[in-house]
């Protein structure tokens, strides 16, 4: 059975809806002045202020991942692509050369499949700023590559523009490792490093730009500092058959303790004059090729074979120091010393007003046992 509704009681229902103090978003009703009404109210606001963005998109953990990723920023080969020397990349061989050059420069990245535990080898982030009418394709390029090579001279990177979308942002393919195989691992702390380098450049370049910091600032140190735990002369490995070295034992932010040898350490952490509980940023500064000699057994006999070993020398930059170092507010003496006889002043007095009422109150006693 059927149920007519009038045509004509609809429309004036929703005239009278229209006249209501009721805001649409999303085919959803909310009264005004609530916290959905402020969110739309401010959506224009927002598209139209000068905060820049970084975003982390993903990480490519081999060679497979990165050549998707470099093939879908170039959109197959019709967007050039730059690096960090200044080099463009057209086409699908320029891109397949650019993934190679990603490959051999220092540490190679390895094929799928190849470790049985992959870790990250680039990191893939979107830089853009919500207000965009006034920046151009060449200031956004500009600004980025500046900030990259301020913060990360040593580390490989590829940027590529995309301006047909409604927010024109810059794709950054950011190597992790550098030829030392320093190894970066971006937290909260280093992103708003970047945002702040990033409108400063803008800024720069007569673009308004601001950099607002996190309202929550997990992260108050860069992610390559770590905590001394110890450090000190000691063998080799703390084995008695090996000769003397120097060593630091330092805790990273994963709280694992890792150990570092080499006797130039010494001379570093008096340089730094490093101490117990600092938070340090610890960097191959170079490598040297020695040669040495190595002693292994084959059945039963000491054999020894000259081999050519990297020693790493390395370098110790102070972040921020312990709390014990830190000399705390020193009160005057004539301040402690009333304080502390005024204490004692008051503790006395209470011992005599509990012995003074324990006497009154023992002969009332004794009286009431007589009787």
């Amino acid at each position: 059975m059927g149920v007519r509704i009038d045509k004509e009681w609809l429309a004036k229902r929703v005239s009278k809806n229209k006249n209501s103090s009721l805001v649409n978003i999303g085919n959803r009703n909310f009264r005004k002045n609530t916290v959905f009404d402020y969110h739309s109210s401010n959506r224009q606001s927002k598209q139209n202020s000068n905060e820049v963005m970084i975003k982390i998109t993903s990480k490519s953990k081999n060679l497979k991942s990165l050549k998707n990723h470099l093939d879908y920023i170039s959109r197959n080969g019709d967007i050039p692509i730059e690096d960090e020397q200044g080099l463009t990349y057209f086409g699908k061989e320029d891109v397949r050369n650019l993934r190679d050059n990603f490959r051999d420069n220092g540490i190679k990245i390895k094929r799928k499949g190849e470790l049985k535990r992959e870790i990250s080898q680039t990191v893939n982030m979107v830089f853009s700023m919500r207000s965009h009418k006034d920046v151009s394709e060449e200031k956004l390029k500009k600004s980025v590559h500046a900030t990259l090579k301020k913060l990360y001279p040593d580390h490989m990177y590829s940027l590529a523009y995309h301006g047909d979308t409604d927010n024109p942002h810059c794709h950054v393919v950011l190597k992790v490792a550098d030829e030392l195989n320093n190894r970066l691992n971006l937290n909260l702390y280093d992103l708003q490093q970047m945002r702040n380098k990033f409108a400063h450049y803008l800024r720069s370049l007569s673009v308004e730009a601001k950099a607002t910091p996190f309202k929550k600032m997990v992260n108050k140190l860069p992610s390559m500092a770590v905590e001394i735990v110890d450090f000190g002369k000691a063998n080799y490995q703390f084995s008695e058959k090996n000769s003397s070295s120097y060593f630091i034992k330092y805790k990273n932010q994963y709280k694992k303790e890792i150990v570092l040898w080499g006797k130039d350490l010494e001379k570093t952490i008096k340089d730094n004059a490093i101490k117990i509980g600092d938070k340090v940023i610890v960097k191959i500064d170079r490598v040297e090729k020695k040669e040495v000699i190595l002693t292994y057994r084959d059945k039963h006999i000491d054999v020894q074979q000259k081999a050519i070993v990297n020693k790493n020398h390395w370098s110790l930059s102070v972040v921020e120091r312990a709390i014990s170092q830190v000399k705390p507010e020193t009160l005057s003496t004539e301040k402690s010393t009333k304080n502390d006889n005024a204490e004692k002043f008051n503790y006395n007095a209470l011992k005599k007003k509990l012995f003074d009422m324990k006497q009154k109150t023992s002969p009332e006693k004794d009286n009431d046992r007589e009787r």
